[in-house]
């Protein structure tokens, strides 16, 4: 009877151990294949990170340490590609938030063809592509900023602030380094300030008075320009206008959303955030001579709390785009602190002088 029993019980462990072996041993079922969609896009970036690494020894900065690509999107018919490309700090591998670069890959018989904002034809691809790849809107807000720069003005304008809130420090992804993605030039004299993944409080850099305003774009939606504030200042020859780009959702305060609302330096006007085409939170703050549009080619200013250039805040990756005559670069820093205080009268005096007599 015992011998009975053992034989049985061995029978049964022996039939377990064979069934569970043979489970383990299975070999597992191979991954899925990537779609035939997502191998494009891999031949996309492979082929985008040959084109930045063969354009390095003739346009400035396109190099592959610095430069990432942050997505890649296909055309329902697999012929067009757009690739976002984003700048890294070479040092920390930090995510340095700016406007992104734009490339496009044109499929030609199983080969992808990259061209990049600096070359031929990169303009024409902008206004030719699919709409599922770019919308009417992100279209223009491109062409607004790659538009071909038209010099209106070599004078450079002064009496501006950093602007943001005294005391506290913020940082600069780039200045003349625009020109590393807008080739017009349009953007030269442009700033990006930026505290990492952060928003941050923005004051009017110089006074002035309300010209344009948007402030219904959400916040992380890159569709078009963003969120934006523009200031009018007539007192500089030609008049200025200010750009204050990629604003949060509804932070321009109510009563400067009206034009002609007038606005002192140190006036709190918003928040940057990453409206529209932004890599990251960040501001990018510029002067132009343009009334009939947000954007308009840059003009040269200085800010009165920056030691160094003469006020024009520079980082190091900038200094290789001084090109034009008057640009100063001789000295770089990559954090930059604001003297720019909140006023403690917002209306403008309004009434003639009569004391002390003249004569």
């Amino acid at each position: 009877m015992n011998r009975k029993l053992v034989f049985v019980f061995f029978i049964i462990f022996t039939s377990i151990f064979l069934i569970l072996y043979s489970v383990s041993t299975t070999a597992a079922p191979p991954p899925p294949a990537p779609s035939g969609n997502e191998v494009e896009k891999e031949r996309i970036e492979e082929a985008a990170i040959k084109a930045i690494n063969e354009h390095r020894e003739f346009v400035l900065g396109y190099l592959v340490n610095d430069i990432q690509i942050s997505d890649v999107q296909l055309s329902e018919d697999e012929t067009t590609g757009v690739i976002f490309l984003e700048m890294v700090d070479p040092e920390t591998g930090e995510l340095l938030p700016s406007e992104p670069g734009l490339a496009f890959a044109i499929r030609t018989g199983d080969e992808w063809q990259v061209i990049l904002p600096s070359d031929p034809g990169w303009i024409d691809l902008v206004q030719s592509a699919p709409q599922e790849l770019l919308t009417d809107e992100y279209k223009i807000s491109y062409l607004e900023m790659y538009r071909t720069t038209v010099q209106t003005t070599q004078a450079t304008y002064s009496g501006y602030l950093l602007p943001w809130d005294a005391g506290r420090t913020v940082y600069l992804s780039q200045s003349t380094g625009h020109d590393r993605y807008i080739p017009s030039g349009s953007a030269h004299y442009s700033f990006d300030f930026y505290i990492s993944q952060t928003m941050y409080q923005l004051r009017a850099a110089k006074a002035g008075t309300v010209w344009r305003a948007r402030w219904d774009v959400s916040n992380g939606n890159d569709d078009d320009m963003g969120n934006y504030l523009v200031l009018k200042d007539e007192t500089t020859s030609p008049t200025t206008y200010q750009l204050y780009l990629h604003l949060a959702k509804d932070s321009i305060p109510q009563e400067l959303r009206t034009v002609g609302a007038y606005v002192p330096q140190g006036q709190f006007i918003g928040i940057a955030d990453d409206t529209g085409q932004s890599t990251g939170h960040h501001l990018h703050y510029h002067v132009h001579t343009y009334p009939n549009s947000y954007w308009g080619t840059s003009v040269d200013i200085t800010f009165d709390d920056v030691d160094i250039n003469g006020g024009r805040p520079r980082r190091q990756s900038d200094l290789e785009y001084c090109t034009r005559p008057g640009d100063v670069c001789t000295q770089y820093r990559n954090n930059y602190v604001s003297g720019n205080i909140a006023p403690g009268d917002i209306q403008p005096p309004i009434g003639d002088l009569f004391e002390p007599g003249t004569g």
